[in-house]
């Protein structure tokens, strides 16, 4: 790359003087960059551009949201680079706000070498005050840009952190920015840049990544953690207060966390409750297992009783004719403590009832009942595999015939690239899409059914190993090309940090069992890639704010997908499994990643009455880092601001995640894969 060329675009008055201070460092050349304010004052924009050639469009990387040219699916809506067409989301230059990242990294691929930029997340201003009317922005950050076209490349920082030609905003208020700059006379503006430039595959971005985390870490503090026993109870009556209905028994999917506007909304004959519940992914047989674990630890009769009729429930209606789970129950009419309301998540295709009070199993989010999403179905067989292993004294016959049904389909149709298609229709008994890596998951599931199968029938048992095997070489280019998507339903194929938990668990899965090279290397690459979108560092919010008021940390938590741009707390159910390459690559890295992704975890289930303004074991799926909602077509106006803000809805699978996490960490420690400086109480 060539040395920095600075272009400062002013807006009003005043300008600004550039001074660089060189720094040595060990990976790279660094700069210190200072950025100061004339007599009168400055009033604008700055931008710092690198430009290079590139006879053919590179592979860019902005971790957490840009990947390669970004959107491939023409049904999703985030920035692709393209042609300008401001209908479809493709644009050849684009701008992008720090705060949807998970790293200070601009990155680019071409020709096997990489070259890029990191730099301070924030900057400081010295010689007056450092206020949202200095930065033009509610903190003091950092934006990007990245551009192809006609041959050339470019990389850019942008100060303030200006997004253009469109916001990710996830509604109807996407307009480019217009932040500035308002800086006094003398102020300086000072901030760190970093310059990359280093020969590799696609992978080389690790080392980048790694160093800069290492980097960031003394000034970037995880959250403090708080006590498993804790997370555990508190975790388990928000299952059982807030999600369980006794009647007929099953999880509603979201609650509100503040009770009087669920008065409010009965009292008008409704419910904020979103009444219906997946199978696995978000709900279902996962929530069965760790309430089950929940019970093996700490004894309590009441879950005992929840998780059989629970569990009985789904085995006795929830399979399909053909073997698979269906992917979602719905209950018909909500079932509330104050009565019966229309249920708000809507009937379906299925049933037939038109007053939509009849219960059916369905196709959770896809649309056609037929239809079933390869990675519902398979989680689904998984944690029922997983909790048949924790019945006693014995496994539940009926549970072992259920899941031999459900892994026999399975098997019917997986191609002869050992690879299980993304979509299955119920009715032609077929693939209806095989693009995508949600059949991912059944390696996993493969790996848990195995031991339940042995003693009584080793050929099948036998034929489950083979099938894994074939598998892992199916979905491996999906692990080498550094992009693995289709494992959440509502994003279709855009890249999700999910997809990454899936291929830890299954090249996790495969090393256990065969202990090869191969998939040693395969699970780290999938760990990197997964690593990608978790945050290493914390966004600075106002004290004013909910999530600053509460000091909330954003370092380990993992940006969902480049579709829905918002934090989560999915990732906790692979935690054992990066411990476990802690242990075999001899680094700590990886455990030190697992641990900020359980200390932001722990942040986010309300363990006292009031926390989040809501009650005991409630945990929402949603807090609002960077100005991304969840509106769609609804218009929430364009004064509306969700930076700083969190979804008032307990989301049944995000408390559940807790206990996941917890089974995750008791594994690791009899595997003796946790780390000798994990807290003994943790």
């Amino acid at each position: 790359m060539s040395e920095p060329h600075w272009e400062i675009e002013q807006q009003g008055k005043g300008g600004l003087s550039v001074f660089m201070e060189a720094l040595s460092a060990a990976e790279r050349p660094r700069w210190r960059i200072h950025l100061r304010a004339g007599e009168e004052g400055f009033v604008g924009t700055v931008a710092l551009r690198w430009s290079f050639s590139a006879p053919t469009v590179p592979w860019f990387l902005f971790p957490g949201f840009f990947y390669g040219q970004g959107k491939t699916d023409d049904r999703l809506h985030y920035p692709a680079l393209g042609s300008s067409d401001k209908s479809d989301w493709h644009s050849p230059r684009w701008q992008f706000a720090l705060d949807r990242g998970a790293y200070p990294v601009l990155l680019c691929w071409q020709e096997e070498a990489w070259q890029g930029l990191d730099w301070s997340p924030h900057y400081s201003l010295t010689g007056g005050p450092s206020t949202p009317r200095q930065w033009g922005d509610s903190e003091p950050q950092i934006g990007l840009g990245l551009a192809w076209e006609k041959g050339e490349g470019e990389l850019s920082l942008h100060l303030p952190a200006n997004e253009a030609p469109r916001r990710h905003a996830r509604n109807r208020h996407d307009s480019p920015t217009e932040k500035v700059l308002q800086l006094d006379p003398g102020q300086t503006l000072s901030f760190t840049v970093g310059q990359w430039a280093f020969p590799g595959d696609r992978h080389g971005y690790q080392k980048v990544l790694e160093t800069v985390y290492h980097e960031l870490n003394e000034h970037h503090p995880v959250a403090e953690p708080v006590e498993d026993e804790t997370l555990a109870w508190a975790a388990c009556a928000g299952l059982l207060n807030w999600h369980w209905q006794d009647d007929p028994g099953y999880m509603v999917y979201t609650t509100a966390y503040d009770r009087s506007t669920e008065f409010n909304a009965n009292n008008k004959g409704g419910t904020l409750g979103w009444h219906f519940e997946s199978l696995g992914f978000v709900g279902g047989f996962p929530v069965i297992f760790g309430l089950q674990w929940h019970d093996r630890v700490y004894g309590d009769p009441k879950v005992r009783e929840v998780v059989q009729r629970y569990r009985e429930r789904f085995l006795r209606e929830g399979q399909s004719e053909w073997g698979f789970f269906r992917t979602s129950y719905h209950p018909g009419e909500a079932a509330t403590p104050n009565g019966k309301f229309p249920n708000p998540a809507g009937v379906g295709y299925a049933n037939q009832d038109p007053t939509g009070k009849t219960p059916f199993y369905g196709s959770c989010w896809q649309g056609k009942q037929s239809i079933l999403h390869a990675r519902t179905t398979a989680d689904a067989s998984l944690y029922l595999a997983r909790s048949l292993m924790l019945d006693e004294p014995k496994p539940s016959s009926e549970g072992l015939a259920a899941l031999r049904r459900s892994l026999e389909a399975a098997l019917s149709l997986q191609d002869e690239e050992g690879r299980f298609g993304q979509l299955y229709d119920l009715e032609t008994r077929q693939v209806s899409q095989r693009e995508g890596a949600g059949g991912l998951l059944w390696i996993t599931a493969l790996h848990h059914a195995e031991p339940l199968f042995r003693g009584s029938d080793p050929a099948w048992a036998d034929q489950l190993v083979a099938a894994m095997d074939r598998a892992g070489e199916g979905y491996a280019k999906d692990i080498e090309e550094e992009y693995i998507c289709g494992a959440p339903e509502d994003v279709s194929l855009a890249p999700t940090s999910e997809d990454g938990y899936n291929a830890i668990m299954a090249y996790a899965a495969l090393h256990r069992r065969f202990g090869r090279a191969k998939d040693q290397e395969r699970l780290q690459r999938a760990a990197d890639w997964t690593l990608t979108w978790r945050k290493a560092m914390n966004v600075s919010f106002s004290p004013r704010s909910i999530l600053g008021s509460f000091g909330f940390r954003t370092r380990g938590g993992d940006f969902a997908s480049s579709n829905n741009n918002h934090l989560h707390l999915y990732g906790l159910n692979c935690l054992a499994d990066l411990f476990y390459l802690s242990k075999l690559t001899d680094s700590a890295y990886y455990a030190e990643r697992a641990r900020d992704n359980w200390c932001f975890s722990g942040q986010l289930l309300v363990t006292e009455t009031g926390q989040w303004n809501g009650q005991i074991g409630m945990c929402s799926e949603q807090y609002y880092t960077n100005d991304w909602s969840i509106w769609g077509s609804w218009d929430p106006t364009e004064a509306h601001v969700q930076k700083g803000t969190f979804m008032g809805m307990s989301h049944v699978w995000c408390v559940n995640m807790i206990l996941l996490g917890l089974e995750q960490i008791s594994l690791a420690r009899s595997e003796g894969t946790l780390p000798a400086w994990w807290p003994a109480n943790e």
